[in-house]
């Protein structure tokens, strides 16, 4: 410390870049730590009916489609990486398979989840799923919902 009030501004800056050189990390590293952008994708809980009947009593599965688009291959999530539920952390699939749902012509992905393990309570209006892509893209969607099996 003490030789660094003895030496010139220029050395003392020269010194200053040295050591910040060696500690700061590559612009790869930090953009490596940032958190990446999140990709938000076409989801359909129980396919084919709009908004979904959830019986949260119901010890079932919850079937959810991922769909294809012109701008997102569906076929590429990992199955293991996603998540779904209220907060689309909740439950990880059981199973999944890939067909056309949507009657497009692009393969989506169908993923099956435990009713009791999302999280839904009586009033619950959407639910989220959650996961990566083969290329590590994360990507989050949203679906609506109505709970059934409550107390009126």
């Amino acid at each position: 410390m003490r030789r660094l009030f003895f030496v010139t501004l220029f050395a003392v800056e020269f010194t200053t870049l040295l050591l910040f050189s060696r500690t700061t990390p590559t612009t790869a590293q930090l953009l490596a730590q940032q958190p990446s952008s999140v990709l938000s994708v076409d989801i359909a809980v129980k396919p084919g009916s709009d908004p979904a009947p959830i019986n949260i009593k119901s010890d079932g599965k919850i079937p959810v489609a991922i769909l294809s688009t012109d701008l997102f291959d569906a076929t590429t999530v990992i199955m293991n990486s996603t998540l779904f539920g209220i907060q689309g952390t909740e439950d990880s699939a059981t199973h999944s398979s890939i067909e056309d749902i949507d009657g497009d012509g692009r393969m989506d992905m169908l993923l099956h989840f435990n009713t009791e393990h999302v999280g839904a309570q009586c009033g619950a209006i959407q639910v989220s799923l959650t996961g990566q892509t083969t290329n590590g893209e994360q990507i989050q969607g949203f679906d609506s919902i109505r709970t059934v099996g409550c107390k009126e």
